[in-house]
C-alpha cells in the first residue's frame, strides 16, 4: 500500500501547480513591460505588441511593423524541511530564454490586423535526481504557445474596439524517482503530454485626448487537455494519459497619462479568475484510472504603477513596481510552484536607433515572500519553506516597415 502512495503522491505533486507563472507573472511578450513592471499593458499602445496586451490598440500604429523580444529569466528556489520522511534542503535553478514575435498593419481605412506569437503561461522547476524532494519531483514543466491573430477597428478619434481568437499549445512534463522496495530499485518515473486548445481575447481603448487613454482588455479562459505517455523502469504505460488543465481568463484595465512632453505615467489592474482551477484530473495514468489533485485557486487582483521620462527624442526611461498576490492556498501549494505574495520591480529603457528602428533593454527583479509549504496527499507529507529569487533581462527590436 505504501508502494501505491509515494508512486501516487510523485504523480500528483508533479501535476499540482504547473499551470502558470503566477507569481512569476513576468511578461516575455513584450521588454517594455519588463521596465515599468506591467503598468499600463492595456493602454501605452505604442507598438505591434499591444495586439496582446489590447488588440484595439493596433488603431494608434500607422504603420506595418514587426516587434521581436526575448528575455533570460533565472529563477532560484530553495526548499528546506521534510518530504516523505527525508529532511535536508533542495535547490531549483532554472535559466531559460523566452522568445515573442508581433506584427501589425493598417489594412483599409479604420481597420487595423495585428499578429502575436508568445508564451503567456508557463512554469518549470528542476530539483537534483538524489535531493530530498526526488520522490515528489525532479522535473515539472509547462510550456504553453499562443497564436492569436486581432482586427480592430477605430470607430471615431477616441473609441476602438479589437478581437481575435487564441490557439495555445501545450506541453506538460512531470518527473520523479519511484522510492525503491526490496524487489525493485529506485527508478525514475516519467510523464508527458501535449495538446492544442482555442480561445479569445478582446479590448477597448478610449482615448481621451493625445495625452489620456484608458484601455480594457480579455483574454478568455482555455482549457487544456493534455495527452501523452508515463513511463517506469523505462517502460512506457499503454494507458493514455490524459491530464485535464484550464488555464485563466484575465481582465485587465490600463490607464496612460502624459503629464508633458517628458514625463508620463501608467497604472494596471489585472483581476485573474483562478478560480476555476479547482483540481488538475489525471485519467489512465501508470497510478490508477482516475487520480484528482486538489487546488483551491482562489482569483487575485494585481496592481502595478511606473513611469516614464523622455530624454531629448531618443531616449524614453521607465520604471515601475507590481504587487502581485498568490493564488495559492498554504494547504494545497506544492515545491513545483511555490511562490508567496510578490513585489514586481522593474526598469529599463527605449533607444530610438533610426527613423523606423528602435530598441528596448529592461530588467526586473522579483521580490517574493518565503512560501510555506505543508502539502499532505495519501497520507504522505511534505513540511517546509521555499525561497525564491527570480531575475529576468529582456530585449526587444522594433523595425517599422514603411
Amino acid at each position: 500500500m505504501k508502494k501505491f502512495k509515494l508512486r501516487a503522491l510523485s504523480y500528483a505533486a508533479l501535476l499540482i501547480p504547473i499551470v502558470s507563472f503566477a507569481n512569476y507573472r513576468v511578461p516575455s511578450e513584450n521588454v517594455e513591460l519588463l521596465e515599468d513592471a506591467m503598468s499600463g499593458s492595456a493602454a501605452i499602445a505604442i507598438d505591434a505588441s499591444t495586439n496582446f496586451f489590447n488588440p484595439a490598440g493596433l488603431t494608434r500604429l500607422p504603420k506595418p511593423q514587426v516587434l521581436a523580444a526575448g528575455r533570460i529569466s533565472r529563477i532560484d528556489s530553495m526548499f528546506s524541511g521534510t518530504s516523505v520522511g527525508m529532511s535536508g534542503t533542495a535547490r531549483s535553478k532554472i535559466n531559460g530564454i523566452i522568445p515573442a514575435m508581433h506584427y501589425a498593419m493598417p489594412v483599409y481605412a479604420n481597420t487595423f490586423f495585428g499578429l502575436s506569437v508568445t508564451s503567456p503561461f508557463g512554469s518549470i522547476t528542476e530539483y537534483p535526481n538524489d535531493s530530498v524532494l526526488r520522490f515528489i519531483s525532479t522535473r515539472s514543466l509547462l510550456q504553453v504557445i499562443d497564436i492569436g491573430p486581432s482586427l480592430a477597428y477605430r470607430f471615431n478619434r477616441h473609441f476602438s474596439l479589437g478581437a481575435g481568437p487564441d490557439a495555445q499549445h501545450g506541453r506538460i512534463v512531470a518527473n520523479s524517482f519511484f522510492p525503491p522496495s526490496p524487489f525493485v530499485p529506485s527508478s525514475p518515473l516519467r510523464s508527458w503530454g501535449d495538446d492544442w486548445a482555442f480561445g479569445w481575447h478582446a479590448g477597448a481603448l478610449y482615448e481621451f485626448n493625445d495625452f489620456t487613454r484608458l484601455g480594457v482588455n480579455y483574454r478568455s479562459q482555455v482549457r487544456h487537455r493534455f495527452e501523452g505517455q508515463s513511463s517506469y523502469l523505462g517502460v512506457p504505460n499503454n494507458n493514455n494519459l490524459n491530464i485535464t488543465l484550464p488555464l485563466p481568463a484575465i481582465t485587465s484595465l490600463s490607464l496612460y497619462h502624459a503629464f508633458n512632453a517628458t514625463w508620463a505615467m501608467m497604472a494596471t489592474m489585472d483581476y485573474t479568475q483562478w478560480d476555476i482551477v479547482k483540481n488538475i484530473v489525471a485519467r489512465n495514468s501508470a497510478v490508477a484510472s482516475i487520480l484528482v489533485v486538489p487546488q483551491n485557486l482562489h482569483n487575485t487582483i494585481r496592481y502595478a504603477l511606473g513611469g516614464e521620462y523622455h530624454y531629448q527624442s531618443q531616449w524614453i526611461f521607465r520604471t515601475g513596481l507590481s504587487y502581485d498576490p498568490t493564488p495559492q492556498n498554504g494547504r494545497d501549494r506544492n515545491v513545483t510552484l511555490p511562490v508567496g505574495n510578490s513585489i514586481i520591480f522593474g526598469i529599463g529603457g527605449h533607444y530610438q536607433w533610426k527613423p523606423t528602428l528602435g530598441m528596448d533593454l529592461g530588467y526586473v527583479h522579483v521580490f517574493a515572500k518565503n512560501a510555506p509549504i505543508n502539502n499532505t496527499l495519501l497520507g504522505l507529507t511534505t513540511v517546509g519553506n521555499v525561497h525564491t529569487s527570480i531575475n529576468v533581462v529582456g530585449m526587444s527590436v522594433t523595425w517599422d516597415l514603411a
